[in-house]
């Protein structure tokens, strides 16, 4: 998903690292992957979910609670983008 580029693993794997350690919000998390992801949305949020879950699998669940909301902010903004595009 990353097109195999070793700069974008690692802005991937330093978002989620800050987001875990508080260094970073899930919204800035997500804006990050969304970057690495060549900003498209659905593989956003397809990643950003199993991220969530592999967060409240480790008993993270302020986390992964903020990660949902965070990913349901996120689609929101696309889906209102892509309606303004259109108009």
């Amino acid at each position: 998903m990353v097109s195999d580029s070793t700069n974008k693993m690692t802005s991937f794997s330093a978002a989620i690292r800050a987001f875990k350690n508080t260094e970073s919000t899930a919204k800035g998390m997500i804006d990050t992957i969304y970057n690495v992801l060549d900003q498209d949305s659905q593989a956003t949020v397809s990643v950003v979910k199993e991220i969530g879950q592999i967060f409240e699998e480790d008993g993270l669940r302020d986390k992964a609670k903020d990660i949902l909301e965070a990913i349901n902010g996120f689609r929101a903004q696309v889906s209102f983008s892509s309606l303004v595009r259109m108009s």
